[in-house]
């Protein structure tokens, strides 16, 4: 395969862009106002001499371009003639193109090129430009995409990959550290309040059921992630209230019921993937412990103080960010333990030294 040489590749590519930029400078301004048909009579004239392309060649290589003309013979009235000159020397090619109208005005235009065959194809360029200054925009853009043919292309730069760090002898990869659940929602002070069913045997021998409400305030709730953490102290603070327990008795009846606010303070609490929280905490109950006598002689309601202290563990399961199922059971011990008899002597009921209380519930938090 023979190729030229870069040097005369450059030089005919731009001699090719000359050429179309020329001609369609010629064409537009000094063909402006002549009409043209679809497809455009044309009288060609082509001479060469020396080792040139032939007159079919050149013919083809301007159809190659635009096909909106057909051949007419020479000296046909009322068409452009167009006219080709060839002429190779020592020092290169040099081509000329001239256009003559029907009204007898004519245009001539001159182009050196390194070789008789470059020269020719700039000069089908400019021919066919001439003919339809349209195919100027089209051979422009193809010369704009075409490259030497001998043009050396730098191979593409590789990065070179990144060696990846050995561990030392005998020790062991770090697992990648697992990225944080952005879903889960951001730490800061958080309020919640819950209701529970709850049922006591601390009061009176025996359970008393009941029902207790409480809020409580986070300080600093830590951000929910997976995992076992430990966060910061809670307070919560609420109340108590028993259902009326009736007990019968000779002669008439004696209904129990107790009422009391409660404080709880849990110095920690474990998370447990950011579902389930429990905490040790340490709880007073104080209130009162009424009794109403009815059906005996004089009877009378009578109210005793009641103060208890003792630890609990409180725990909670979250439904969902918001809503969470709350449990605790407490271990309390009584100070006040003044029983509750009748006129008669008779007891009504006594206060155990040391009770449970247990409870279940739901919650909100805010």
């Amino acid at each position: 395969m023979v190729r030229r040489n870069r040097s005369g590749a450059d030089s005919s590519s731009r001699l090719r862009r000359r050429a179309v930029a020329l001609t369609t400078i010629v064409a537009l301004s000094y063909l402006t106002g002549h009409a043209r048909a679809d497809v455009e009579p044309i009288a060609l004239r082509y001479e060469t001499s020396g080792a040139c392309p032939s007159e079919a060649d050149f013919v083809t290589n301007v159809r190659s371009h635009t096909i909106r003309w057909v051949r007419a013979p020479d000296a046909t009235q009322a068409v452009r003639t167009i006219h080709v000159r060839l002429a190779s020397g020592p020092s290169g090619t040099s081509g000329t193109l001239a256009v003559t109208t029907p009204d007898g005005a004519t245009a001539v235009r001159e182009i050196d090129g390194p070789s008789c065959a470059d020269a020719a194809d700039a000069l089908a360029v400019m021919v066919a430009v001439a003919i339809d200054p349209r195919a100027g925009v089209a051979a422009g853009a193809t010369e704009d995409r075409r490259e030497p043919e001998d043009a050396e292309r730098p191979p593409p730069e590789r990065t070179p990959p990144r060696a990846r760090p050995r561990p030392a002898p005998g020790a062991r990869e770090r697992p990648p550290a697992a990225s944080p659940d952005t879903s889960r929602r951001a730490g800061g002070p958080r309020v919640s309040v819950d209701l529970r069913m709850e049922t006591t045997s601390a009061v009176i021998r025996g359970g008393l059921p009941g029902a207790g409400a409480s809020i409580r305030v986070d300080p600093w709730a830590p951000p929910m992630r997976r995992g076992v953490h430990v966060s910061e102290p809670s307070v919560a603070v609420g109340i108590r209230q028993s259902l009326p327990k009736e007990r019968s008795l000779r002669g008439g009846s004696v209904a129990l019921s107790w009422t009391a606010g409660h404080l709880r303070l849990c110095p920690l609490r474990v998370a447990i993937d950011a579902v389930v929280e429990v905490a040790p905490c340490a709880e007073a109950n104080a209130g009162v412990l009424r009794a109403s006598a009815r059906g005996f002689a004089d009877a009378r309601e009578l109210s005793t103080f009641w103060f208890d202290v003792g630890g609990s563990i409180w725990a909670s399961m979250s439904l969902s960010d918001a809503v969470f199922l709350s449990a605790t059971v407490l271990l309390t011990m009584p100070l006040f333990r003044q029983p509750i008899a009748l006129a008669s002597g008779a007891t009504v009921a006594s206060v155990p030294p040391l009770g449970l209380l247990g409870g279940l519930g739901v919650g909100i938090r805010f």
